[in-house]
């Protein structure tokens, strides 16, 4: 029996390992932040406390979660130092105030030093965090640093498949589509053991094991790794038998405490290096539920985390509900009761929990409506209905639901304590799948309901990519079948009617309109064609007037943005975009989260319909489960694919036959069910105060989690993989749950009224924009300002930017540099110069350590491989290397003590520092250009060879712009020089050309080009 954790309870010290059970709702995000909170106050740094999880989203929430508990705290120690006195509902604050003064002021000033690094402590992915670990063990592990992690490598596992298939005729026995199923999730679950080893399935092992093997080759030959590579390349470094432990207690010594978030979805691997690496070292946390463990299909395994429970030093959990009303929590206790979530032996128990709250934040009129509010809807004509139809009418009496929440009296309460109305992004709906989320979102827009639909992850996978690839293959092949198919996209919007009825002006009309969007996508960028599309095709008016349309605006104008993107900084060209966008149409089944993940079409409260993958985590006042009792299992095994399941406790890739493994699916069933029944917890938690299940009369209740629990009379622990088919008067009827039988006819006739009205139906009128619009406040960088100094414009860019200017011969004729002793001549002179110059200049001595032991080497290869990036006609790559070993060998001058960059090495380098500056803030008085000459006049001395630059800067045109906005550049170097105290020195790249380097020349060219403008921006940046 687990034991209640309290956050101002004994924390978990050095060397234990502790399972803390956070079931859902119970805080386990605050829990985090109060553990990391007092680690910090008692003196352990920020930087030995690692805190891992499953994704992006969760690693941003915790960061934030660890970071607002850090600040409450500090304020509250700050306010026991200053009024003696703390909040007493608040337990660590309490308890870290219960000292000294020095002692809380102590705790306070170290808590005020956390909060400053919070953006760099340790909190990543666990892929993330595997990958910093293989770089910081270097020859420890087996990974090469200078590979590229490829996101999702489907392509190449298809690649592999198809080669190994026709490489051997031994495969082909196989057939192509078991043979492509056999390798793909042979490659996709590498930790699994391919089963069974009898020799009737020989030939489909072998051919998955020759699969992997072909997959790493290729991969290593391609220098190119997988996220599932990071976790077995550690794994694999944590377990070597010569380097194991050496490798073991560098990762234990860098974190005093592991905290491991989410744990229940971890699978053998990545379990394997949390053990080795930290159990007995660090103070080893791993918090998770099993109850909500519902990742199989991504290599989550129950199995893994029953182990990390038993090997655990002590098993806790947290023992009260923070996030739902106290009859939500007891309705869904007793509607699941006492049994058991788990299989394979694994025990999974919905333990009662505690409720923070004592009254319900949610009322209604009373008028015929159910007091309680965990409610079953059971659709019950008095027979057995087809699944086509329990859909259609359960989606149907959703619609009279919603009615009824929105418009029928349902309040609920803010935070604030006052009543409103139940707003459409109170209520979420969560599916099974995301076929039947369309369905629903398809009828709530329909009915006149504003609902976003977020089951699909990538953008890729809408019909605006597949739209924006059909526009691109047009403006690649421009033949009349390709403009025929543009025509119909919703880029364009054309019917097959309308193609028809064409006339000849129509369709040399719309020839011209694909010529003119042909020259924009060469000459502007992708971007600009869809502005053209926008304007000449009435895009927004046209598409916002028809179902769905605010939902393809904003895919249409995600794709395009990431196409942009692409374009831009590839530099690809139309036949490469057009290429870049098919394969990220193919690759959009990655799992893996970022900018491709489709956006909220709209920022009106709209009702939420999403999956309950996607809902994991999330919470809602008021959910809506229609797929509570809609699980379909066929009841032959006919699908000759892989399976995955358990065997003798390993978890396993069944390759074998249906006929073959016809005795092992009953155990594989078993823990598809047991998946079912934690996905529907998972759902039904997601409700804060309201929550709305449906069930119908059909043959895909049997072996659902809603029609399992009903029918569970004896409150039996073990539950029945499938109950028969009853009526709705057989279903139990568990306390605190409300279960109302519904016919068919009568939802038909309720959701068959009006359609709900989304606006006013008068006349509108224009809204008239009265407010002032800021045209001095900008977004600027010192090119956009140099370029306004200069009287005829930017300066020229044929053969010459802002870091090599073309300077007039006549200005350079003043005395030599120096002495007049001969000095060295520069290998550069002999180099042609240019743009492409300068940024392969750049990019050498960005990449390139000058205090490497093989400095020419390194320069040589750096210069060989780079210069093919930036191609320059007649360049000697011998006398460029010798140029550039001059450079870094000659003295800085006195900021640095004339020490060269040689001496200083890129460990005293910051390289490509980005910045964003306030320029000056919204009204009052604000600086113009011309102030920042007076600056350069009144500070600099007369014999400062820069002196007149500040009237030249008063003369320019720039000189009367406002400075109101931001200011963004990138330096590209800063120096830390050594020193009894140390400093910092701004470097930036010059590569111009001069006929001779004298003083008067430099000067010139320093002001021509305006660089102490860059210098003083730079330097306060």
């Amino acid at each position: 029996m687990s034991e209640i954790f309290r956050v101002d309870g004994p924390l978990p010290a050095r060397g234990t390992t502790v399972v803390l059970e956070a079931s859902a709702g119970t805080g386990k995000t605050y829990t985090i932040g109060a553990m990391v909170t007092r680690y910090v106050a008692d003196g352990l740094p920020l930087d030995q406390i690692l805190a891992v999880t499953f994704s992006r989203r969760a690693t941003s929430e915790l960061r934030d979660g660890i970071r607002n508990r850090l600040i409450a705290t500090k304020v509250a120690l700050d306010g026991w130092l200053r009024h003696g006195v703390c909040d007493p509902d608040d337990a660590v604050a309490m308890l870290l105030s219960d000292a000294t003064p020095q002692t809380v002021r102590s705790r306070s000033q170290r808590l005020a030093e956390a909060i400053g690094q919070v953006d760099a402590a340790p909190i990543f992915t666990l892929h993330t965090f595997a990958s910093r670990m293989l770089d910081e063990l270097g020859v420890l592990a087996d990974h090469d640093q200078v590979t590229t992690l490829v996101a999702d490598p489907s392509v190449l596992i298809s690649e592999v498949i198809a080669d190994v298939y026709l490489g051997d005729e031994r495969w082909q026995r196989l057939g192509w589509d078991l043979a492509r199923a056999l390798g793909r999730q042979a490659v996709l679950n590498p930790a699994d053991r391919l089963y069974p080893p009898e020799a009737a399935a020989r030939l489909r092992l072998e051919f998955a094991a020759t699969v992997r093997d072909v997959f790493d080759q290729r991969k290593r030959i391609r220098r190119v790794f997988s996220y599932d590579d990071m976790i077995g390349r550690l794994s694999a470094a944590l377990s070597d038998p010569v380097n194991g432990d050496a490798a073991a207690e560098i990762l234990g010594q860098r974190f005093s405490v592991v905290l491991v978030d989410e744990f229940q979805d971890t699978d053998p691997g990545q379990w394997a290096f949390l053990k080795a690496g930290f159990a007995q070292r660090s103070a080893l946390i791993l918090i998770g539920d099993p109850k909500q463990a519902i990742y199989r299909f991504r290599g989550g395994d129950i199995e893994t985390y029953d182990q990390a429970r038993r090997q655990a030093g002590s098993l806790l959990r947290l023992g009260t509900n923070h996030r739902s009303d106290p009859d939500v929590v007891r309705g869904i206790e007793n509607l699941f009761g006492p049994i058991d979530l788990g299989s394979l032996g694994v025990p999974i128990k919905l333990e009662r929990v505690d409720t923070a709250r004592t009254q319900p934040r949610i009322r209604w009129d009373g008028s015929g409506e159910p007091t309680e509010v965990v409610r079953v809807r059971a659709i019950d004509p008095g027979h057995d209905i087809k699944i086509v139809e329990a859909r259609d009418s359960i989606a149907s009496d959703l619609l009279v639901q919603l009615a009824r929440l929105l418009d029928s009296g349902y309040q609920l309460c803010d935070p604030d304590g006052r009543w409103r109305r139940v707003h459409p992004d109170d209520i979420a709906v969560l599916v099974s799948t995301n076929s039947v989320g369309r369905q629903i979102h398809s009828r709530l827009v329909a009915a006149g309901y504003s609902a976003v639909f977020t089951g699909e992850r990538s953008v890729f996978t809408s019909q605006a990519a597949q739209d924006w690839l059909i526009m691109l293959q047009a403006l690649e092949n421009p033949d009349r079948w390709h403009q025929r198919r543009a025509m119909l996209t919703s880029l364009i919007g054309w019917t097959s009617a309308d193609i028809a009825s064409a006339d000849a002006d129509d369709l040399v009309e719309m020839t011209s309109l694909l010529t003119k969007c042909v020259r924009r996508l060469t000459d502007q960028g992708v971007a600009a064609v869809f502005e053209t599309l926008v304007a000449e095709r009435e895009l927004y008016g046209r598409l916002l007037s028809a179902p769905g349309g605010e939902e393809l605006i904003s895919d249409l104008r995600h794709v395009t943005e990431l196409l942009n993107r692409a374009q831009s900084m590839q530099q690809l060209s139309p036949s490469a975009l057009t290429e870049f966008l098919r394969r990220s149409i193919e690759q959009a089944d990655s799992a893996d989260e970022d900018e491709r993940s489709r956006r909220l079409p709209t920022d009106r409260p709209a009702i939420r319909v999403m999956t309950i993958h996607k809902a994991k985590g999330l919470q809602f006042p008021i959910v809506l489960l229609p797929q509570a009792a809609d699980k379909y299992v066929s009841q032959v095994d006919d699908r000759d694919r892989p399976v995955v399941g358990h065997q003798d406790g390993e978890r396993v890739l069944d390759l074998d036959s249906p006929a073959a493994r016809a005795a092992r699916m009953e155990s594989y069933r078993a823990e598809d069910l047991a998946e079912s029944l934690r996905a529907f917890y998972v759902a039904a938690t997601r409700a804060q105060s309201l929550l709305i299940c449906w069930w119908a009369r059909t043959d895909n209740a049997c072996y659902s989690p809603l029609h399992r629990l009903l029918m569970n009379d004896d409150w039996v622990h073990a539950l029945e993989p499938r109950f028969s088919l009853a009526s709705a008067d057989a279903l139990r009827r568990p306390p605190k749950v409300h279960l109302t039988v519904v016919d068919p006819g009568e939802i038909a006739h309720r959701s068959g009224l009006q359609p709900r009205q989304t606006g006013f139906a008068g006349l509108l009128d224009a809204r008239v924009f009265v407010d002032h619009i800021d045209r001095a406040w900008t977004r600027t960088s010192y090119t956009g300002l140099s370029a306004e100094a200069h009287e005829l414009g930017p300066l020229p860019t044929s053969g010459a930017g802002f870091d090599e200017i073309e300077v007039d011969p006549q200005s350079a004729a003043a005395d030599p540099i120096g002495s007049g002793e001969p000095r060295p001549t520069s290998a550069l002179t002999e180099v042609p110069g240019g743009v492409q110059f300068g940024s392969l200049v750049h990019a050498v001595l960005e990449e390139v350590d000058p205090a490497s032991m093989q400095l020419q080497a390194d320069l040589d290869a750096s210069v060989q491989r780079l210069s093919t990036r930036y191609p320059l006609t007649g360049l000697d790559t011998s006398a460029l290397t010798k140029g550039l070993m001059q450079v870094v060998s000659t003295p800085l001058g006195v900021l640095t003590k004339d020490r060269t960059l040689r001496d200083l090495g890129a460990t005293r380098r910051l390289a490509e520092l980005d910045f964003e500056i306030p320029l000056g803030g919204v009204g009052g008085n604000r600086s113009r250009v011309d102030d920042l000459a007076r600056c350069f006049t009144l500070m600099l001395d007369d014999r400062d060879p820069l002196q007149p630059y500040g009237a030249l800067l008063a003369d320019s045109p720039a000189a009367q712009t406002t400075l109101a906005g931001f200011l963004t550049g990138s330096i590209d170097v800063v120096l830390q020089v050594p020193g009894e105290h140390d400093r910092y020195v701004i470097l930036d790249y010059k590569t111009n050309r001069l006929p001779r380097f004298t003083p008067a020349a430099m000067t010139d060219a320093m002001c021509q080009a305006h660089y102490p403008l860059q210098a003083l921006l730079y330097s306060v940046a």
